[in-house]
């Protein structure tokens, strides 16, 4: 999508217009001022003032809309599939309750402070699935 300038704010050159609209790109997708100016090599501050620009001249929807659209997107995403492959999501209830006492204790104790069970479960299924797919 290309950013509309008003004439006030027109980008001085071709570089500026660029670096807008990557910004702009970039927070549609969701992206933090943090992600976008890793991804742009850009200071912090910078992304954070031209996504604050962006938002303040209507160019761009506040961050809680953008990151809203961005989990309802990944979640339709994620329903379809479940509903394409047959499968029920469950609970974690279900998933610990399958578990014998040393499993579900193991499970506790490996928890890092400050995640939960379900978090500490995802990043167990995101290693055994970037470890399989490197392995291919």
């Amino acid at each position: 999508m290309e950013v509309k300038f008003c004439l006030l704010h027109w980008p001085r050159n071709p570089e500026s217009l660029e670096l807008w609209q990557q910004v702009h790109a970039l927070a549609m997708q969701g992206l933090t001022a943090r992600e976008i100016a890793e991804r742009l090599d850009i200071t912090v501050n910078v992304a954070t003032q031209r996504v604050s620009h962006l938002v303040r001249h209507g160019l761009l929807p506040k961050a809680a809309e953008r990151k809203a659209k961005r989990r309802k997107e990944a979640w339709s995403k994620v329903r379809r599939l479940t509903y394409e492959h047959g499968k029920l999501h469950g609970s974690m209830s279900q998933v610990i309750d399958c578990l014998n006492i040393d499993q579900a204790e193991w499970l506790f104790n490996n928890t890092p402070a400050g995640a939960t069970v379900a978090e500490f479960i995802a990043s167990i299924i995101v290693d055994t699935y970037e470890e399989e797919r490197d392995g291919d």
